[in-house]
């Protein structure tokens, strides 16, 4: 016998009929081993983080260098991008 013989088709139905899918678990069914998903509390009012020189420099360079090169590889275009970053930040000191 196989295992979906040996009872898991008939708790796989009992689910369906008990409408389990989709459904929170109550605790007494994740103590017995069903993941809960835990909401944060303050995800829906969290602020995005400001975005920093670097950020906003490679968001500017990659966009000249995607014109530039449409052809080129994401890859280099973002090598291209931290050389061009390195240069300019060596520049300020």
């Amino acid at each position: 016998m196989g295992a979906w013989e040996d009872g898991f088709a008939a708790g796989y139905e009992r689910g369906l009929l008990q409408g389990s899918m989709g459904r929170k678990p109550t605790i007494a069914e994740a103590s017995r081993g069903r993941r809960i998903r835990k909401r944060s509390a303050g995800s829906a009012k969290a602020k995005p983080r400001k975005l920093t020189a670097h950020n906003r420099f490679m968001k500017k360079e990659m966009r000249t260098l995607r014109r530039k090169h449409p052809r080129m590889k994401q890859t280099q275009i973002m090598k291209k991008a931290n050389v061009a970053w390195r240069k300019k930040k060596r520049g300020k000191r």
